[in-house]
């Protein structure tokens, strides 16, 4: 992924149709912020077995285990919470693979895009 001079968690969205008047700002700040990424990269990011890009952001495979579903839900809610820009999508097939879905405007997608390469 190219490096981006913009910041991770607040990006122009000016030109997004549908969020010209909101910036696409995540609600955390701080330590806060700091301990959420940290947390999400140990805890749900590690755990990726396949990363696939589509047009309007990524896809995640893991392997399925329900313990870990639960981990990924709160991680959903929580996110949905601090950052309402994006959309989560969770797939279930069969009791092999879970997949988590993360799409949003072009600009949303930036800032996951440069989380991911935060935590390489």
């Amino acid at each position: 992924m190219k490096k981006n001079k913009l910041t991770l968690w607040e990006l122009d969205s000016s030109k997004i149709k549908g969020f010209e008047n909101e910036p696409l700002v995540c609600t955390l700040m701080g330590a806060e912020l700091a301990e959420r990424k940290g947390a999400l990269q140990k805890e749900i990011f590690s755990q990726v077995k396949k990363v696939e890009e589509i047009e309007i952001g990524y896809i995640f495979s893991f392997k399925y285990d329900e313990s870990f579903l639960i981990k990924m839900t709160d991680y959903v809610i929580a996110e949905n919470n601090c950052c309402p820009f994006f959309t989560f999508e969770i797939k279930l097939h069969s009791k092999n693979d879970a997949l988590l879905k993360i799409t949003g405007p072009p600009e949303a997608k930036k800032m996951l895009e440069m989380f991911l390469a935060e935590g390489k």
